[in-house]
């Protein structure tokens, strides 16, 4: 086999579980807040107002990161559902071809 030519082996239940994976490694960054409405939750002064920045700043941070993991988790399935059909495919084409 030529550089250009590879052989893939792509088994569309794989890509699932993978999906599937991805989903569940970043499920629960969901539910975490960092920020708190307490007015001493991080201490006082600007040691306060420091790690409340830094807490609203991943707060953003974590959510942007989940929905690119929801992104990439959505692209493999996707993945695997374009595999499946284009075997399906395939297969009622050699069917029709070879008139079976």
């Amino acid at each position: 086999m030529s550089d250009g030519e590879r052989d893939y082996q792509v088994d569309p239940g794989e890509l699932r579980v993978a999906g599937g994976n991805v989903a569940d490694a970043v499920g629960p960054a969901d539910g975490v807040d960092l920020v708190t409405s307490g007015e001493n939750a991080y201490g006082v002064g600007d040691v306060h107002a420091g790690l409340a920045r830094f807490c609203a700043t991943w707060t953003i941070a974590i959510g942007a990161l989940s929905a690119r993991a929801d992104s990439a988790a959505a692209a493999l399935v996707a993945a695997a559902d374009t595999y499946d059909a284009q075997e399906a495919e395939a297969a009622r084409s050699v069917t029709s071809v070879a008139g079976g």
